[in-house]
């Protein structure tokens, strides 16, 4: 069902891209996955400039960072060649965001793998603005490795899938378990019971019940993979929001990658209550990796 064959690292040569580049090189190794490189000069508002009469050749500004890139490019081409694996790199110009969305598309890219913010006042070419407009759209399964990453080694054997059961979305653990049979990963499925508004009035013995079935629910979902020869764990946690919950439980458990859906809010909804992914990606201190239901 899936595959890793083609794996874009796009980047802005900030530290949380190069960190995010040996996620690359540890999924290259294990799926033998070609990487490809892609840089995006920022398409800049000319008018702007123009109106403030400041004087800026584009040309040879877009020229100077082509070559800046390039050499650097190179450099990872080289050490790639080393371990035998395939580096090829692409630079263009554009809006960020749609420039990767649509180079994935159009050259079959599996996955996505990028730095969370990245250098300069204005956060580099990865902003959360960006991030999540690329988390929120592909259609492709996104890593994220942000600042707050405090592991700089690309190692993964502890995967967390945090799993909405009300809505049966469980392509996230299918994906874990994927990459789990070849970084040779043990799985802690989660799933957070939030508390009701109202629970103080509630019988305990309701609680626990509400605890049990969902506790079951879980262990009857991961039964699916016993054949797998993958070591799967289930946790059932009680929190006030799923995205404390989350928070939470990696607190203690120390995953070394969060593997989750993303959940589709629009309008009011979504500004009031945001995105439990994109929470996760602006907090966790550990890359996560993003895919639709």
């Amino acid at each position: 069902m899936y595959k890793l064959k083609k794996v874009l690292w796009a980047t802005d040569g900030s530290n949380e891209s190069v960190n995010a580049l040996k996620y690359s090189k540890k999924i290259t190794q294990k799926f033998n996955s070609k990487t490809v490189g892609l840089y995006v000069i920022r398409d800049l508002n000319k008018k702007l400039f123009d109106l403030l009469n400041i004087n800026i050749n584009y040309d040879d500004m877009i020229s100077s960072e082509k070559n800046r890139f390039n050499k650097i490019f190179v450099k990872y081409e080289k050490e790639f060649k080393k371990q035998d694996k395939v580096f090829e790199h692409f630079i263009t110009y554009g809006k960020v965001n749609e420039k990767i969305l649509s180079y994935s598309q159009k050259n079959k890219i599996d996955l996505i793998i990028l730095g969370h913010k990245g250098t300069s006042s204005e956060e580099g070419m990865f902003s959360g603005s960006n991030t999540n407009k690329i988390v929120r759209s592909s259609d492709i399964p996104v890593l994220v490795v942000n600042r707050k990453t405090k592991k700089r080694l690309s190692s993964i054997k502890k995967i967390v899938v945090p799993i909405n059961l009300t809505e049966d979305l469980v392509s996230a653990l299918d994906y874990a378990v994927f990459m789990a049979s070849k970084l040779d990963a043990e799985i802690s499925v989660l799933y957070v019971q939030e508390f009701i508004s109202n629970s103080y009035v509630m019988p305990i013995l309701i609680l626990d019940d509400m605890k049990n079935y969902f506790d079951n629910k879980l262990k009857k979902l991961v039964r699916k993979y016993k054949n797998k020869n993958i070591k799967i764990s289930t946790n059932v946690t009680e929190y006030l929001n799923p995205y404390m919950g989350i928070l939470r439980h990696c607190e203690t458990a120390k995953p070394d990658l969060i593997v989750m859906n993303t959940h589709e809010r629009k309008g009011l909804k979504r500004y009031f209550m945001g995105s439990i992914a994109e929470k996760i990606i602006n907090n966790m201190p550990c890359p996560v990796l993003t895919l639709k239901p």
